[in-house]
Order: structure tokens, then C-alpha cells, then sequence
């Protein structure tokens, strides 16, 4: 598996797997509704073409499959960077692929002093993260249907 920078024709793949991993990972945490009509839009394709543009963004490749992609924001002032979404296709999952991802970007960003994600209270990917060397902080905000989710960070 590699990885390497996200472009704009990456796009729709890059929904798939954030779709994709939202009907498995938040099944039972999202309304049914919701997951059971998640669809490429027009609306979609614009906001992640925004994304690619604005964000730092890279995918996990194998055999040219995209199967994982990360965002990332950063502060260069204050040496802080943040993990804004991580996603992986739901049979890659437990797999490495997400550590290698987050270990990734740490090491690339190893000049910055924290690591900062938000992630669901007690959801699916808090013992992950964890696992990463992560600590929940008391920062707490409502998510998607007012979802609670809380702040972990990563010294570096």
C-alpha cells in the first residue's frame, strides 16, 4: 500500500470510501435513513472538490484502488495540526491501514507540536485513536444529529 497526495480525479472515489465507511462504521449511531441514502450529488462532488482545494489531503492506494483517505488542517503559528477526516473502506478496516495513515502524517508533520482530532464520544474510532497515542481532552461539541463528540490530541 502506498500513499500519497489526493487530486481532484480522485474525487469520486474518494466519496465511495467516505460513503462507504459511513454505512458500516456509523451504522447504529446515524439514522438508517440517512446512511441507506447516502448518494453521489451534485452538491457532493462540489463540496469534496472544495475540500481537495483547501485541505491538506492524501488516499492510500493499493494495486491503484483508493482504499483510505485523511485530511489535514494546520496552524503553522502555533505548530498544531488537526486530523480532520480519516476514512477507510470498510473491508480494508482493522487492517493497518488507518495506523499507517496516522503515522504517516505524524511523521510528516513531526516539526508541529500536537496532533488534534474530533471523534465520536465513545464511538467507534475513540480505542483507535487511543491506541495511536491519542488522550480525549474535555472539549466536547455536537456533531451530525447532535452526536456528541469530544477532542483527542497527540503530543508530538
Amino acid at each position: 500500500m502506498q500513499i500519497r497526495k489526493a487530486t481532484i480525479n480522485d474525487v469520486n472515489n474518494i466519496i465511495e470510501v467516505v460513503q462507504s465507511s459511513y454505512k458500516v462504521s456509523y451504522r447504529g449511531y446515524l439514522p438508517d435513513e440517512y446512511l441507506d441514502n447516502l448518494a453521489i450529488t451534485d452538491d457532493i462532488l462540489e463540496k469534496w472538490c472544495n475540500y481537495l482545494q483547501k485541505y491538506e489531503c492524501y488516499v492510500t492506494h493499493k494495486q491503484g484502488e483508493i482504499v483510505a483517505f485523511l485530511m489535514l488542517d494546520d496552524n503553522k503559528a502555533i505548530k498544531i495540526f488537526e486530523i480532520c477526516i480519516l476514512y477507510v473502506k470498510p473491508e480494508y478496516q482493522k487492517k493497518g491501514v488507518g495506523s499507517l495513515m496516522v503515522d504517516y502524517v505524524c511523521k510528516l508533520k513531526q516539526k508541529y507540536k500536537i496532533c488534534e482530532l474530533w471523534t465520536m464520544k465513545n464511538g467507534p474510532s475513540t480505542a483507535f485513536y487511543e491506541k495511536k497515542g491519542f488522550t480525549a481532552t474535555s472539549e466536547e461539541k455536537a456533531w451530525k444529529f447532535d452526536i456528541p463528540i469530544i477532542k483527542m490530541i497527540k503530543r508530538l
